[in-house]
């Protein structure tokens, strides 16, 4: 089993090659709604063949964040990046298609025959579930546990809670709280 390929087909028009792979412990990926960091530098080029210029980098600051599947980066990212692993460095190349990304009050257009080559390092993201499926209770991963047990039912677990109101104002936080599974009693 080959960790190295996309667990599934990326689209014709969006190519991926793996520069550095991920170390062999890193085999999670991260998924739609997932709160993600990278760094990534964006070439385009309108020749043939391409003849790539860069038009931006995060490189030269901070990284950058965004929730995958919000379409807030280009669309062959949205595909490529679910195919990554914590510290892996790939390289995609797409059709102007899939590799424009909207700038908000642009009116301008993707030249024919624009190719885009993103060379993306995944460093971390955050695992988000709608637990209710309404947005009303969202939980966010942010640190995988270690070893492969899962607790069942009666079992005490150790875990950090933090209570966001709307606006992302902490109303509570709790780190280790003690909790017996189906108790419904998270303490005071």
């Amino acid at each position: 089993d080959d960790l190295s390929e996309p667990e599934f087909p990326l689209p014709d028009g969006v190519s991926k090659e793996i520069l550095t792979e991920a170390g062999t412990s890193q085999w999670l990926k991260p998924k739609v709604g997932d709160e993600v960091t990278i760094h990534y530098v964006a070439k385009h080029s309108v020749s043939t063949p391409p003849e790539f210029r860069e038009f931006y980098s995060s490189r030269s600051g901070e990284p950058f964040c965004f929730t995958l599947g919000k379409g807030q980066v280009a669309k062959g990212l949205e595909l490529g990046i679910p195919t990554m692993r914590r510290g892996e460095l790939a390289q995609f190349t797409m059709r102007g298609d899939f590799g424009a990304m909207a700038i908000e009050g642009s009116t301008s257009s993707v030249p024919e025959g624009a190719t885009f080559l993103y060379e993306v390092e995944l460093i971390s993201w955050k695992a988000r579930s709608d637990l209710l499926k309404d947005g009303s209770v969202i939980k966010t991963t942010m640190e995988e546990g270690t070893g492969w047990k899962t607790p069942q039912l009666k079992e005490e677990v150790c875990l950090g809670l933090r209570i966001l109101a709307p606006d992302k104002a902490v109303l509570k936080e709790v780190d280790d709280l003690e909790y017996t599974l189906g108790s419904m009693n998270l303490g005071d």
